[in-house]
């Protein structure tokens, strides 16, 4: 990749191109994915199933999209390993803690299978969000780019 490349994918509105680009793609799958649950919901509830369906992309966009800019912001300051472990813990917590919110609650959501239909949701979004978080923090470093900066901060307090 010659430097004006690297420059161009690495300027601050490319990476914010690029993450509202994965953002659209999760939301297109989900999407995608939603007319099946939501029939299947409405087959064995009524309206409610169809709600919970509705829900459950809603919880699993609103986690991956947030993960998604987390991990792009954190790789433009050069934090990228800790962009990728607060965005797991983003996708991974806030469906389950909403899942488990929704079914100790009770009521239509939960008799519907909210929580069953958001563990659905989660697998589909998990491979695009994890699919875009490592493509995010790969695309700004280079092995030898980041071997030198390794390097260098090792031996800075060796040199007299």
């Amino acid at each position: 990749m010659t430097e004006a490349n690297s420059k161009l994918t690495s300027s601050p509105a490319n990476r914010s191109n690029r993450s509202i680009r994965l953002c659209v793609l999760l939301g297109l799958l989900l999407l995608l994915s939603l007319p099946l649950f939501a029939y299947v919901g409405h087959s064995k509830h009524g309206a409610d199933g169809a709600v919970a369906a509705v829900v459950a992309a809603a919880v699993c966009f609103i986690a991956g999209a947030v993960a998604i800019f987390v991990t792009g912001l954190l790789h433009s300051v050069g934090q990228g390993m800790n962009g990728l472990l607060l965005s797991m813990l983003i996708r991974t917590g806030v469906p389950l803690i909403a899942g488990l919110t929704l079914q100790m609650q009770g009521g239509p959501l939960a008799k519907a299978g909210v929580f069953g239909m958001i563990l659905l949701n989660y697998l589909i979004m998990l491979m695009i969000e994890t699919i875009s978080a490592v493509s995010i923090v790969q695309s700004g470093a280079t092995p030898t780019t980041s071997i030198n900066h390794v390097e260098t901060t090792a031996t800075k307090g060796l040199n007299p």
